[in-house]
């Protein structure tokens, strides 16, 4: 236990080492678990899992928990803040646990860096304790592979309830949590946040960030064959609409910006509107927007936009939590918020 009157006394923080595989090639991390007051056996909470750029101790303010390379104080903190908004570091942590749910978050450095350097060793690394043909080949992967690998973990405290676990992350964690979505059955709603290019955005899309710009800076993130299909993306025979298809029946939240051009709204439009389909076919709403513009309405696929540019503002931390409660909750029982998912992705 790291803290049991965490956020203000809205609930506990506690701290799980994590370990992947064995011998000395072995992943090992950390995730932070913030429980809300009342969870119990008998009374379980919904989770949402968030893979964090900066670390544990900045993701819930609390220095006692694993540290990244930034922090939530200090003048880089405050600039990062500027920049992104004020949750881009740490999220409204007591809103959270007052709503009923239990909050998971992690740190991928340590196994899995976003340095283009150190990558490269570390999949070679991961790729020892795999059998051919399943080596991995870009962080983005193995990012997804840990939001499953903490709900094997999390999963299993009879706290939280199993069949209501949601994934979220922002930009680059926006994709991977897509990714894990669309491969992980157990997770039953996915909230990819300004995901963009190789996320929820089309790859035939010729707005924003294009293949050869995001490969070039960030080589690591993606399989080789990825920038294969730079200056080419018309010929790219899958694009992101079937990666959002693939989770179909579930929720899905595509959160956007207007002035996020690099992050390309208008292709994670389309792309939800190439996902819908599937949704409709499943005998589901799927997305009933027609338009950026319009005003959302009860559906699996929601797609959000709001002012301003790429970052986590509050705004998004409102929508989200909403999107949520539509989609996972139920009425409160014993002082939590109890919550079932409704969209039958279990079936």
């Amino acid at each position: 236990m790291i803290n049991e009157n965490f956020a203000g006394g809205a609930g506990t923080l506690e701290e799980i080492d994590v370990r992947v595989g064995d011998g000395p090639d072995a992943a090992s991390f950390q995730i932070a678990l913030a429980m809300p007051n009342g969870a119990s056996a008998t009374n379980k909470a919904p989770l949402i899992v968030n893979e964090n750029f900066c670390g544990n101790a900045g993701t819930m303010d609390e220095p006692a928990l694993e540290a990244g390379w930034c922090s939530n104080h200090g003048t880089m903190a405050a600039v990062i803040r500027l920049i992104f908004g004020k949750y881009i570091i740490t999220g409204p942590n007591a809103d959270i646990l007052k709503r009923g749910y239990a909050y998971a978050t992690l740190y991928a450095g340590p196994f899995a860096a976003d340095d283009k350097t150190a990558a490269s060793a570390q999949l070679e690394k991961l790729g020892r304790m795999l059998p051919e043909g399943r080596k991995p080949t870009g962080v983005i992967a193995v990012w997804a592979a840990a939001f499953s690998w903490s709900l094997d973990v999390l999963e299993a405290d009879p706290r939280i309830d199993a069949s209501r676990t949601a994934v979220w992350g922002h930009s680059r964690q926006g994709k991977a949590a897509l990714l894990a979505a669309a491969f992980d059955a157990r997770i039953e709603a996915a909230i990819p946040m300004q995901a963009g290019k190789g996320g929820a955005t089309l790859t035939r899309s010729y707005a924003g960030e294009t293949v050869k710009q995001i490969t070039k800076e960030y080589p690591h993130w993606f399989a080789p064959a990825y920038a294969a299909y730079s200056d080419r993306e018309k010929e790219i025979p899958v694009d992101q609409h079937q990666l959002i298809a693939l989770l179909a029946p579930r929720p899905v939240m595509l959160g956007n910006g207007w002035k996020d051009v690099w992050s390309d709204p208008n292709g994670s439009f389309r792309a939800a509107l190439g996902a819908d389909p599937v949704y409709k076919l499943m005998g589901r709403h799927g997305l009933t927007q027609t338009g950026l513009k319009d005003k959302k309405q009860p559906g699996e696929i929601e797609f959000f936009i709001r002012s301003g540019g790429h970052g986590v503002r509050v705004t998004d931390w409102n929508e989200m939590l909403d999107f949520l409660d539509r989609w996972m909750v139920k009425p409160a029982a014993a002082g939590i918020g109890s919550r079932e998912s409704g969209v039958g992705s279990r079936e």
